[in-house]
């Protein structure tokens, strides 16, 4: 959690608020080890692939609150949007709000969060907001040939919130429906944020996605071998699958 200070002001004094970690912006990083693939109707779309990866576990909160520092007069906004990965017991990096929120899919119920998606029409860049009604998310691993292959998969029931354009009343029902390429989008940038959350497991050493402990359950036979390989060996296929909300 971390406090920020806006330029509001306000008379008196209120309750006083605390401060915490911080957050940063992280891009979305290129990895090695995934095979990414989008669904996309009935078509099946592979991003990228290639062959080689390493990632505890972390979590993290979507929330906002205001508050006013006693005695200061200044509004203050604390912020729960980002999260602090650790390994070992110690912080080893920061996840933006887009990481923070895709990691929170991957694991809880999350009922109408937003995300903000710009994409290209032709040579026009368009912005809307979306709402994600609830998510659907599975993460396997098996072991194939002395080789771990994992897959993780995430399916996101979505309606459209706002549009950067004008709209009319009528027919508004229908204009709450994403199109074919802001779906696509949508699932671009989702699988996008699920390869940067891998990169960040790998180079920090921190067992993410709990590949070990799903070795350990589901297949022991293979975990005295592959314990210490299974984070950074193991083959990662990410699928997404985006729907509207009927």
């Amino acid at each position: 959690i971390k406090k920020i200070e806006t330029d509001d002001k306000q008379k008196g004094s209120g309750d006083s608020g605390g401060n915490g970690g911080g957050g940063g912006d992280s891009s979305f990083a290129e990895n090695g080890g995934v095979i990414s693939a989008v669904n996309f109707g009935e078509n099946r779309q592979i991003i990228k692939e290639t062959n080689t990866g390493s990632g505890g576990s972390a979590g993290g909160g979507s929330a906002d609150g205001k508050n006013t520092e006693a005695g200061s007069g200044e509004k203050c906004v604390f912020d729960a949007g980002e999260s602090i990965l650790f390994s070992n017991g110690k912080p080893v990096c920061e996840f933006n709000r887009e990481q923070t929120l895709c990691y929170n899919m991957l694991y809880e119920q999350v009922h109408e969060s937003f995300v903000d998606l710009k994409y290209a029409d032709g040579e026009t860049e368009k912005e809307v907001l979306i709402a994600v009604l609830d998510n659907k998310p599975n993460i396997s691993l098996k072991v194939e040939k002395g080789v771990a292959k994992a897959k993780i998969f995430l399916e996101l029931t979505c309606r459209k919130e706002e549009l950067d354009e004008n709209q009319s009343i009528k027919g508004l029902e229908k204009q709450k429906i994403l199109t074919d390429k802001e779906l696509f989008a949508l699932q671009q940038k989702t699988v996008n944020a699920i390869n940067s959350l891998i990169s960040l497991s790998r180079e920090n050493d921190c067992d993410l996605f709990r590949f070990k402990e799903n070795l350990y359950r589901y297949n022991p036979q293979y975990f005295p071998a592959l314990k210490d390989l299974v984070v950074n060996s193991s083959q990662i296929e990410i699928e997404v699958k985006c729907v509207n909300y009927n």
